[in-house]
């Protein structure tokens, strides 16, 4: 259940058009943008056995 719902936040394979992979990125840099922002606001969400965003950027 958790793991689907992780997939569907970043979505399936990479578009083959160029409109498509536009919107792609923007959906991609959106999602990371929201992660960021709960971030800074001190609601970031770690679950069992996943480490903290910061971890996963360094």
């Amino acid at each position: 259940q958790k793991i689907t719902e992780e997939l569907q936040k970043y979505g399936s394979d990479i578009p083959e058009d160029e409109s498509g992979k536009m919107f792609f990125l923007i959906d991609k840099i959106d999602a990371f943008n929201s992660d960021i922002t709960a971030l800074i606001q001190g609601e970031e969400l770690v679950v069992e056995y996943e480490c903290r965003l910061f971890t996963k950027m360094r």
